[in-house]
């Protein structure tokens, strides 16, 4: 067997298993949830705003987007039906992201997704984190296809499921994709312009604010420092495990801090030779960007990282992001799955947490490198591309 067949059967291998682990994991899942594995999970905090009376925002805090709220409505107030809903709506943005990195970008890219998302499945299934970054992954792959004002609006459709695609503008509007950035922002305008007038500023306000919450998710990057240097105890808080009261200066504080770091993402991609691998890692960066200094980081969020890790590191500008990537994903799941995640003050939780969040920060630090090589890189000229000694290595 020729080398080229062996690795074509090792990819192949390797793709059966990914697949065959993806699909084991979400016939499993409907037999391992229980009523007591759906007490204070997120299911059962969907049916509490389902039962809520009177419109969100005006009558009732509701810590989601419109479309979120919209969709957990037509579901019904059944927690085993809701549970079973985010199961399916996961499986099936499970096999659109999959498939539109297979056709949009290489099979490479789909396989990487496949096999880094397989450890974390189990956790991710009680959210919609999945649905969120499928409808990402299809807006991008219509940016990439030229067709820029579909993917900039479809885009925009997800910040109304959850906020954080709303940062895509930033690499969108730097690599010159204006159709697309436009479009998002011109549709995001009008969202929320309708959404204020169902429920009034306290609408997005309290998506904002996480319901007004006034500590620090001790998950975060921001809440574990705090928790570890003041030796604060947590407490269930809005939703999460926060801790402290800090002053609103440091909340301003991080908030430049992320804009400084979107300014250099964007000033390094308009800077770049190669826009389109310059692109996605700034897609990647400024995602890791908002998590880092973002004060709530439950663990499922790691969902947002999946495709674009696996576009990054199907390219060979990207391949440096991989281990640290990896190091995220594995630090995220084994906290997840070793520990009681209503007990967050013990000393190996912090750890765990510190270890994931290290690292992100890797993760950070290593999309700006190889963002900031591609600003260094230049073009040759036509005599430099035709020494034999290019055509020989090349």
């Amino acid at each position: 067997m020729g080398t080229s067949a062996l690795f074509a059967s090792r990819r192949r291998l390797l793709t059966q298993g990914a697949v065959a682990a993806h699909v084991l994991t979400y016939l499993a899942l409907p037999f391992a949830k229980s009523d007591p594995s759906l007490r204070g999970s997120d299911a059962q905090r969907y049916v509490e705003i389902v039962n809520a009376i009177g419109r969100f925002g005006a009558h009732t805090t509701v810590e989601y987007p419109p479309l979120a709220v919209a969709a957990m409505r037509s579901i019904g107030s059944d927690v085993h039906r809701m549970a079973f809903a985010l199961l399916l709506a996961n499986a099936i943005a499970d096999l659109v992201i999959a498939v539109v990195l297979l056709r949009m970008w290489s099979r490479s890219c789909s396989l990487i997704y496949l096999a880094l998302s397989a450890p974390i499945l189990a956790f991710l299934a009680g959210g919609y984190d999945l649905t969120v970054a499928a409808c990402v992954v299809v807006g991008l792959g219509a940016v990439k296809r030229h067709r820029e004002s579909g993917g900039g609006g479809l885009i925009a459709f997800a910040v109304f499921i959850k906020m954080w695609p709303a940062v895509l503008i930033v690499p969108l509007f730097a690599a010159a994709k204006r159709r697309a950035a436009a479009t998002q922002a011109l549709a995001i305008a009008v969202g929320v312009a309708l959404w204020c007038a169902w429920s009034g500023l306290r609408g997005p306000l309290d998506v904002l604010t996480f319901r007004g919450a006034q500590g620090w998710n001790v998950e975060s990057v921001p809440g574990w420092l705090l928790a570890v240097v003041t030796g604060q105890h947590s407490r269930h808080e809005q939703g999460s495990w926060r801790v402290g009261a800090p002053w609103h200066g440091w909340v301003t504080a991080l908030n430049i801090a992320c804009v400084v770091v979107l300014g250099l993402v964007a000033r390094m991609l308009r800077m770049s030779q190669d826009r389109d691998r310059s692109f996605d890692l700034a897609c990647l960066s400024v995602v890791v960007s908002t998590m880092v200094f973002s004060t709530l980081l439950s663990p499922q969020y790691i969902a947002w990282l999946l495709p674009l890790v696996a576009i990054c590191a199907a390219e060979t500008t990207g391949r440096a992001i991989l281990r640290p990537a990896i190091a995220t994903l594995l630090t995220d799941a084994f906290y997840v799955g070793s520990s009681n995640l209503t007990m967050p003050d013990g000393f190996m939780s912090h750890l765990k947490v510190g270890a994931r969040n290290a690292a992100l920060v890797w993760l950070l630090v290593a999309t700006l490198r190889e963002l900031h090589a591609l600003t260094q890189e230049r073009p040759m000229s036509v005599a430099t591309s035709l020494k034999p000694s290019a055509l020989t290595f090349r």
